[in-house]
C-alpha cells in the first residue's frame, strides 16, 4: 500500500513562523501533520499555516486544525490559517473551522 505524504516548509515571516503544507491532509498522513505542526507550535508563540498547496482536506486533517488549535490556545499562542483556496476554503467553512481559527486570505495579512 502506497503511503501519502505531506511535504512541510517553515520560513519566519513579520514575528510568525509560516509552515507551508503541500498535497493533502487526509487520514492516511493527517498524524505525521498533526505531528509536525505541534512540533513547530512548541518553539514559537505565532505559528500560521499556509495551505495555497494544499488540495483536499479530510476530516482527519480537520482535527489536526483543531487539536493544534486548541494546544495554541492552552499556550496562550496564536494560531492562524491563510492562503487557502478552491475546495480547501469551501471545507474549512462549511466545517465552521473559520468560527474557531482566524483564517486570513494572504500571508499579508498576517501582523
Amino acid at each position: 500500500m502506497e503511503k501519502k505524504t505531506a511535504l512541510h516548509e517553515t520560513r519566519e515571516m513579520n514575528g510568525w513562523i509560516v509552515w507551508s503544507v503541500t498535497g493533502k491532509i487526509e487520514t492516511t498522513n493527517a498524524a505525521g501533520v498533526g505531528e509536525e505542526g505541534e512540533k513547530i507550535l512548541d518553539s514559537t508563540d505565532k505559528l500560521a499555516l499556509d495551505l495555497a498547496n494544499v488540495t483536499y482536506v479530510s476530516s482527519a486533517g480537520l482535527r489536526v486544525l483543531l487539536r493544534i488549535a486548541k494546544k495554541a490556545k492552552a499556550a496562550s499562542k496564536t494560531f492562524s490559517v491563510c492562503c487557502a483556496t478552491g475546495m480547501v476554503k469551501v471545507i474549512l467553512e462549511e466545517a465552521g473551522i473559520d468560527m474557531l481559527i482566524p483564517i486570513y486570505d494572504s500571508l499579508d495579512k498576517l501582523s
